[in-house]
């Protein structure tokens, strides 16, 4: 005897799918969050040396390089801030770079180059022909000091000298994050059978689930190539074409299954096309609206559907109209194989290392 279906789980653990995602946002916000937020948090890339900083240096200086340094030096901080991007604004340029505080920029009218960088209540601003001689003219300032493990300094060395070496690292960060996005997916929506349930042979599962072709009902279970089952709406079954189209369905769900005895698991993927309706005809488009993979959402209580897999068959209470979502038709689904002793297992992909 079967334990009754609205007493078993046919629904993912909250926490692993709240895991997965919190995982997912924090692993794609990661590589623009964290540099940010060491910028912000860390030491400045430059700090003044008051003692250094004469008076012979408090104006415009040109040195013989042909580039031109003009220090100034305000009431606090904030001021220096607010003038160094005042600054800016008067420079008729074609390009600005820069982190929290540095500003690079090139000169439309002349192609000269220059920075901009507010440091405490001094602001130093050095042009000059090229970026090369601006730098070198920057860390030789007797005022100056460098920092070269602030995460600014840090990210511009990175973006200057080893940038072949940043995007081989990011390529293998992102190829690092689709592998643990393909196996966090199926771990987080995983649906366990009750302990107490002991598995049925493969065969016995693969019966339960084509059973549901008993019923008239407006979706099937058919066998695909290579073992697979495809429970889908009957959009190629005159009788329900009709029903379906004056029920507005307009996406195509079908739940593609694939058994695997070793483990006592189903593992399935959600597939969902645009329909398109032509005189009673559907057509199943292949824009960009088709998905494939796994609907973390709506699953609720077998109870909730007019379609159940209970002692050993399927029972459906006719008084049931459908709504024709996904959920309707993958819920029993779910049920059947749980209540089996199998693992309902979505993946995104059935390549093994990828999809389980």
């Amino acid at each position: 005897m079967e334990p009754p279906a609205d007493s078993v789980r046919l629904n993912p653990s909250w926490k692993r799918v709240l895991v997965f995602f919190v995982g997912f946002f924090v692993a794609i916000a990661a590589p623009t969050v964290v540099p940010w937020v060491g910028i912000w948090l860390g030491p400045p890339a430059y700090t003044l040396n008051e003692k250094a900083l004469t008076n012979a240096w408090l104006r415009t200086v040109f040195l013989p390089s042909e580039v031109t340094v003009i220090t100034s030096r305000y009431g606090d901080a904030q001021t220096a801030k607010g003038s160094a991007k005042g600054m800016l604004q008067l420079i008729p340029t074609d390009s600005v770079t820069g982190s929290l505080d540095t500003t690079r920029y090139g000169r439309k009218d002349n192609g000269r180059q220059g920075v901009i960088i507010p440091i405490q209540n001094v602001v130093v601003h050095i042009e000059g022909p090229d970026r090369a001689i601006v730098d070198k003219t920057l860390k030789e300032l007797p005022f100056v000091a460098f920092n070269p493990l602030s995460p600014e300094s840090v990210i511009d060395r990175v973006f200057d000298k080893h940038l072949k070496a940043f995007f081989v690292g990011f390529g293998v960060y992102m190829v690092i994050c689709t592998f643990a996005f393909f196996r966090g997916g199926p771990w987080a929506a995983r649906i366990s059978p009750p302990a107490w349930i002991a598995p049925v042979p493969a065969e016995e599962m693969r019966a339960r689930i084509l059973g549901i072709n008993d019923l008239d009902l407006p979706f099937h279970v058919r066998e695909g190539k290579r073992g697979y089952l495809i429970a889908e709406w009957r959009l190629a079954d005159a009788r329900w074409t009709a029903v379906l189209e004056q029920a507005g369905l307009r996406i195509a769900h079908s739940v593609k299954m694939k058994l695997d005895p070793k483990k006592s698991r189903v593992n399935a993927i959600d597939i969902s096309k645009t329909i398109r309706w032509s005189r009673g005809v559907p057509g199943l488009s292949w824009s960009f609206s088709f998905f494939r993979g796994i609907d973390f959402g709506g699953f609720e209580k077998g109870a909730a559907y007019g379609l159940l897999y209970k002692d050993g068959g399927w029972i459906f209470d006719w008084a049931y109209k459908y709504s024709y979502n996904l959920n309707e038709m993958k819920q029993p689904l779910v049920a059947a194989v749980i209540m089996g002793g199998w693992t309902f297992q979505p993946v995104i992909t059935f390549i093994p290392r990828l999809g389980s």
